[in-house]
């Protein structure tokens, strides 16, 4: 029984994979390179660091100054990439 509920399964899928013209995403972001992971694993060690403090004045101005600096770096790198797609 189980068999022929997969064999159901994907006839459904190829068909409406060929009829509907299926896209494909895209995994990656190709403006997302060594620093903007450096960023993003900074942000995250602030957060963590915030949540371990239990959110003191501090730790929340760390993670609030870390974070703000890491969506300028993916913005700046997002934007050049873009410029240079055009």
């Amino acid at each position: 029984m189980l068999m022929m509920w997969t064999l159901l399964k994907n006839a459904i899928t190829q068909t409406a994979s060929i009829i509907l013209d299926r896209v494909q995403r895209v995994k990656h972001k190709d403006w997302f390179d060594a620093g903007c992971e450096q960023a993003t694993i900074s942000k995250n060690n602030a957060y963590k660091r915030m949540q371990q403090r239990n959110h003191t004045q501090k730790a929340v101005e760390e993670y609030r100054t870390v974070r703000s600096e890491e969506k300028r770096i993916h913005k700046q790198k997002k934007k050049i990439f873009i410029e240079r797609g055009l």
